[in-house]
């Protein structure tokens, strides 16, 4: 044990630069105090002349201080921006469409334009950030996964500008939430990516008489277009519903998960929202021609009026921009015309959230094979293992492979990916064979006549091979076997009926859930994407 003398010479050590501390702290605060002082001398003379002139110390003016009093603008507008206001937009400002008229309009808005100045952004959602997102949603990053996706933006957004109204919504966008929270703000973004959600933005924003910037993007294309436009007179404004009376079938629609996304396009399709955006608060009307822009603001420039487009994106292409012209309201829209039938009352009904579901569908479960045609990825896994197992046994007999028994280095079942090759090349399981099951929709003769040619002419793969199938996540598979098995008698799927593949080779079954499955059952480590 140590001696008490030394634990009381350690407190008086400890007190002592205590002490010391606090003498440098308030030598501190006493120097601040001095130059608070000074400051406060320097600036009553100019405190004196501000309210002299009533120009709070201004000794410039702006175009805002000679509009007349009648000139149109929010009632949460100030009459001018602070200095730090003109440096942070001072780009912007110096462009003849916005201005410093434009600029206190953004200011004054409530929208998604966090760099340009709106003033308040709501944001909704009720997902979380994933490690998936990462790559197109550059708003989060690594530090930002498991967190509230509104949280992470929101705190994104604050780093970038400190003086915006931010509101987060941490559910999802619902029949019974929508129009009120779409009241809380003057433009609608819509960027979700479910058929059911996008006719709920619609609908909802018709009610609140919101405009929408609605958004898609898929693979490495996009689209976008305005509705409910308050640049366009009221009886040609119209809505998704006037577009896209019906959904798409349910089952050919991907999201990003499903049909892959390449993340610039995100990007493009953003800016370009945020670009609408802006144009719908400076109140830049479409037109016809690129007429050249006056440097005089206090009148805009006239030229015909365009009619509403749907702009379509393609990353592929030399060309990548084109416009589709759209025909404008429906008369006998159900949301937006003057018979509709979509009130705030049906809107707010307790089946409503059902009905939406009802009307775009949802693809139903593939169920096609009988539970004797397919193999849980644990009983396949173990196919496998007996099988490695037996090869390798066969390896250690003799030299040359002399001794062998038959078939113990030969292969007794094969495998058939049918994914796109795309995603065969990025992670696969050995020895597998890829088929698209793509290509095989496209043209199954042909598909199927590739594979038993392949099978027929290798020598190694013996008669009475089995033939499993696997995909992504146990669609598609069970779709190939039934392409194969549609093959015997009646297309029915008993004994008699089973596909030969190659003349010798006879189909099991597929893989129950995919490779999705098989990472959770028996590879953790398999790539998940």
């Amino acid at each position: 044990m140590g001696s008490p003398q030394g634990s009381i010479a350690t407190i008086d050590d400890a007190v002592t630069q205590l002490k010391s501390r606090i003498v440098t702290v308030e030598a501190t605060l006493r120097s601040l105090k001095q130059q608070l002082a000074d400051a406060e001398k320097r600036a009553t003379p100019k405190r004196a002349a501000s309210e002299a002139t009533g120009q709070d110390g201004k000794t410039w003016e702006s175009a805002v201080d000679r509009l007349d009093p009648a000139y149109p603008r929010e009632s949460n507008t100030t009459k001018s921006l602070r200095p730090e206001e003109y440096q942070r937009y001072g780009r912007q400002l110096i462009v003849p469409e916005v201005g410093i008229r434009g600029e206190l309009s953004a200011n004054g808005s409530q929208g998604f334009i966090a760099g340009a100045g709106v003033g308040k952004i709501g944001l909704v959602d009720g997902d979380v950030v994933e490690r998936s997102n990462l790559h197109r949603q550059i708003l989060h990053t690594e530090k930002s996964i498991g967190l509230e996706k509104v949280d992470s933006v929101a705190e994104h957004l604050r780093a970038l500008n400190s003086e915006l109204d931010i509101e987060v919504h941490h559910d999802y966008l619902t029949p019974s939430n929508a129009v009120e929270t779409f009241q809380q703000y003057n433009i609608i973004l819509d960027c979700t990516d479910r058929p059911a959600t996008r006719y709920l933005v619609s609908d909802a924003a018709i009610l609140a008489n919101k405009p929408v910037v609605t958004a898609s993007a898929l693979r490495i294309e996009g689209q976008l277009m305005v509705l409910n436009d308050p640049r366009s007179e009221d009886t040609k404004r119209f809505c998704y519903r006037c577009i896209f009376p019906k959904p798409p079938p349910a089952e050919s629609v991907l999201t990003c998960g499903e049909g892959g996304i390449l993340g610039p396009v995100v990007g493009v399709m953003g800016v370009l929202m945020a670009m609408e955006t802006m144009k719908i608060i400076l109140d830049v009307k479409p037109s016809i021609t690129n007429n050249d822009i006056s440097n005089n603001t206090d009148k805009p420039a006239t030229s015909p009026k365009a009619p509403p487009t749907l702009l379509l994106y393609s990353a592929h292409t030399n060309t990548p921009f084109r416009s589709i012209r759209l025909r404008g309201p429906k008369k006998s829209c159900i949301s937006c015309s003057p018979t509709r039938t979509i009130t705030p009352t049906t809107l707010s009904s307790s089946n409503a959230s059902s009905d939406y579901e009802t009307f775009c569908g949802t693809a139903p479960p593939v169920t096609i094979l009988p539970p004797s045609s397919r193999l849980s990825p644990t009983v396949y896994s173990q196919l496998r293992l007996e099988e490695e197992e037996g090869r390798k046994g066969g390896r250690g007999k003799g030299e040359g492979g002399q001794g062998k028994e038959e078939g113990e280095d030969t292969p007794h079942h094969i495998l058939i990916d049918v994914r796109d090759p795309v995603q065969f090349d990025l992670c696969h399981l050995p020895r597998s064979i890829n088929l698209p099951f793509s290509a095989l929709s496209r043209d199954p003769e042909a598909s199927i006549a590739a594979l038993d040619k392949r099978i027929a002419s290798d020598k190694e793969i013996p008669g009475g091979c089995k033939i499993v199938f696997i995909c992504r996540f146990g669609n598609d598979s069970q779709r190939a076997v039934e392409a194969f098995l549609g093959r015997g008698e009646g297309g029915m799927m008993g004994e008699r009926g089973r596909g030969m593949v190659g003349g010798k080779c006879e189909v099991l079954g597929d893989v129950e859930g995919g490779f999705r499955a098989w990472m959770r059952e028996v590879d953790g480590g398999f790539p998940e994407y």
